[in-house]
């Protein structure tokens, strides 16, 4: 079946994307992957990243249901920015709103990996029952598509299950907490080089 990886997943991504949607993408690995990939006809786009503000994108999320409810709305973001806002999938809950939720799991800030400490502690997170969220703020089972994918294939089958379905979806993928894109790792070498000049951390010269 293949092990998921961000590239795989973010191909999946572009695939399941389809005209009228509005699109969130969560700052860091998100952001990087999204943004390149081709656009289908009246899709919005939300992103903030000159701000680096991570967290932002499940209340933005929010905030773009209340406004347009009739459109398909596709959040993709990793575990650590999610658990800096988690309580507003609160509010998402009590609202009765049903937008699909990609929830990228990789134990920890891939970004901050890529920028500096890709095996320091201080980059992990704690891995909580992300796909459990939605029932523990109220969501009933007839209300909500959960699921957790650690194949290829299972991940298939979510989105597909996602794809029209009137119920709030909730993906939580599993990944490897040093994978990461080419992308992702020109943004982190040269943010390294910018924060920390030539000669910083695990610098070669």
């Amino acid at each position: 079946d293949g092990d998921r990886t961000e590239e795989f997943v973010f191909l999946r991504l572009r695939d399941f994307r389809r005209a009228g949607d509005v699109l969130i993408s969560e700052t860091g690995t998100s952001a990087q992957n999204i943004g390149g990939l081709p656009v289908p006809d009246n899709v919005r786009y939300i992103n903030q990243t000159s701000w680096g503000s991570i967290g932002y994108a499940l209340p933005a999320l929010l905030g773009s249901l209340l406004s347009e409810p009739g459109r398909r709305h596709v959040l993709c973001m990793g575990d650590g920015s999610f658990q800096l806002t988690a309580q507003e999938l609160s509010t998402i809950v009590r609202q009765g709103l049903a937008p699909v939720i990609l929830l990228l799991n990789n134990a920890g800030y891939t970004i901050e990996r890529s920028i500096l400490g890709m095996s320091s502690a201080y980059n992990d997170v704690a891995n909580w029952s992300y796909h459990e969220l939605p029932r523990v703020f109220g969501l009933d089972n007839d209300r909500l598509l959960s699921r957790v994918c650690c194949t290829r294939s299972e991940l298939d089958a979510a989105l597909a299950e996602a794809a029209d379905t009137d119920r709030l979806a909730f993906i939580e993928i599993t990944l490897q907490p040093e994978d990461m894109t080419a992308a992702t790792t020109t943004v982190g070498d040269a943010t390294r080089v910018y924060d920390y000049g030539v000669t910083g951390p695990t610098s070669p010269f």
